[in-house]
């Protein structure tokens, strides 16, 4: 999902705040975010009041973290977009009772229930998920998961990627800039011109890899960033994992106990 905000690149916009959620280090607020998730993801269909519950939890998580509800709607809508086209073919799979008919089109109640169940497991999800990478640095997120057991190898790529995914773009928009000069804005929708630009894309981002590569072999680098150690949990970091570990598992054994 982050490749979806490239046009305004910006990570861990709301690192820098000084409150409760931020003083927790990244692998209790890692911690959190996966309880969280799994919670609202492991929900059964229609638990609608439960999943207002895990809004209301995270309203508040949003108040103590300090970060502006508009910045994360405008990203939660780029990617509720993109998730909502996904899942049509689960609206128009014309499981149950029909509703809604339009020549070969069918809406039926059971997949406009499973459609709007998993439409908003992915709000839920993605509403932690951005509330974490906004308020949580991307390396010291990467040394988290790595503390979890996460792949040395991906944690390594993720790296590499995060680092220099701002060069990518930085080096797409003077292309961009440079074809409009040339050619005038209407030209880039040309499809001759947008494979020239992701060809020479392809071409100069290859070679500045290589460069970059060269460059860090000669500084020393030997395949691993920077690491800061590991620092035990706090009491009230094991407090507030504790408490969002028996929040998730409380609603879910209420929401299946019901069925």
């Amino acid at each position: 999902m982050i490749l979806l905000h490239v046009p305004t690149f910006s990570l861990a916009a709301y690192a820098q705040g000084d409150s409760f959620w931020h003083r927790l280090q990244p692998r209790v607020r890692l911690a959190v975010a996966l309880l969280l998730v799994l919670g609202a993801v492991l929900l059964p269909e229609g638990a609608w009041n439960y999943w207002g519950l895990y809004a209301a939890v995270l309203a508040i998580l949003m108040l103590l973290s300090q970060v502006s509800p508009v910045a994360l709607l405008r990203r939660l809508a780029v990617e509720l977009v993109f998730v909502g086209v996904l899942l049509l073919t689960i609206l128009l799979s014309g499981r149950g009772t029909p509703l809604w008919t339009w020549g070969p089109l069918v809406i039926a109640d059971g997949s406009l229930l499973t459609f709007a169940s998993v439409l908003v497991r992915s709000a839920l999800s993605l509403w932690v998920l951005n509330l974490l990478t906004l308020t949580t640095a991307a390396p010291s997120l990467l040394q988290a998961l790595a503390g979890f057991g996460c792949p040395a190898l991906l944690v390594r790529v993720l790296e590499s990627m995060l680092r220099y995914v701002a060069v990518l773009v930085d080096e797409l928009g003077s292309m961009q800039r440079a074809a409009q000069a040339r050619s005038g804005a209407r030209a880039l929708l040309r499809w001759n011109i947008l494979g020239n630009l992701l060809g020479a894309l392809f071409l100069r981002t290859y070679g500045r890899g290589e460069r970059t590569y060269l460059a860090m072999q000669a500084r020393g680098f030997t395949g691993r960033f920077p690491e800061a150690d590991a620092r035990p949990w706090r009491p009230d970091e094991r407090l507030v994992t504790a408490a969002a570990a028996l929040f998730a598992v409380s609603t879910l054994t209420l929401a299946w106990w019901r069925l």
